[in-house]
């Protein structure tokens, strides 16, 4: 994972905080006295299904004439099962300690961007499209080796990663959008490393 730079982190850090202590995850509080109190549970189908919504919101404001016809021989929205994966390896970024068993799930798409669209006009589209009809919040990257990407935080705390992907191999380009949801301790049956 890389970090943003110090002049967006504070506002970052600060959200992320808020939601990973929210949504299953503790701070280190070696003053806190008394038994801890368990941590609250979420539905992985729930949280997996928020980040199929969000998929398919971001899905609809790319323009038809920019997406080209093979794309309908990829997977569809939520159509393939992604992991739930350890927050534990991220949780290091923000300085606090993962609630035992926290997950998080990120679900994607992508679409195979037209020949004749220009990618940097269908990006800065969508940008443009996003701060007109949602309350999310754009993040940026100022530091060196920053990546080439938009990164906006919902008001319920997912992230929405939207990059492109030159595959020059197989001559073409993609969009690649990729939804995350906050860490969260899943309810039963669901664990790390299940697929859903």
């Amino acid at each position: 994972m890389k970090r943003i730079d110090r002049s967006a982190a504070s506002a970052v850090v600060l959200s992320a905080a808020l939601i990973l202590g929210l949504a299953g995850c503790a701070f280190n509080d070696s003053d806190r006295q008394g038994p801890s109190e368990p941590f609250p549970t979420s539905s992985a189908v729930e949280l997996r299904e928020r980040s199929v919504e969000i998929q398919q919101q971001v899905r609809d404001l790319i323009p038809p004439e920019s997406i080209d016809q093979k794309t309908s021989d990829l997977p569809k929205i939520g159509e393939k099962p992604r992991l739930l994966n350890s927050c534990n390896s991220v949780i290091e970024e923000f300085d606090n300690e993962a609630a035992p068993g926290s997950t998080y799930y990120s679900g994607l798409f992508v679409v195979i961007v037209s020949p004749s669209s220009s990618i940097s006009q269908l990006e800065q589209q969508i940008a443009s499209s996003i701060s007109a009809n949602s309350d999310w919040e754009q993040l940026t990257y100022t530091h060196e080796n920053a990546p080439e990407k938009q990164t906006w935080a919902t008001p319920d705390g997912f992230l929405v990663d939207i990059y492109v992907d030159v595959l020059a191999d197989k001559g073409r380009t993609e969009l690649v959008v990729r939804v995350t949801s906050p860490c969260f301790v899943p309810e039963p049956p669901y664990k790390a490393g299940d697929e859903i």
